[in-house]
């Protein structure tokens, strides 16, 4: 009974953990200004900083470069605004 009562706590809290990775805000946060470093290499690609939500607010990560992916192109993310208020799109790799 102990075994299934710590399952059952395991999963409920692994739901909680999934339904907490992104959500909607009234307004979405201000722009950042970022100043590059230096590029590391030649042919290296900048990937704008974007945002995680955490108890209940988005905050900011920070940009960085990244070695490039061949036939690949990133798109940065963007806020989407939908009914229920703004939600953050993460940036990804697109053939």
């Amino acid at each position: 009974m102990k075994k299934i009562l710590v399952f059952a706590f395991v999963i409920t809290s692994l739901f909680g953990l999934v339904s907490c990775a992104g959500g909607y805000v009234a307004q979405r946060p201000a722009e950042v200004v970022v100043t590059r470093p230096p590029m590391p290499g030649p042919g290296y690609v900048w990937v704008d900083g974007g945002y995680a939500y955490q108890h209940g607010k988005y905050v900011q990560r920070p940009g960085r470069w990244v070695a490039p992916r061949p036939g690949k192109t990133y798109q940065n993310g963007q806020w989407k605004q939908t009914n229920k208020g703004y939600k953050w799109q993460k940036g990804r790799w697109h053939k």
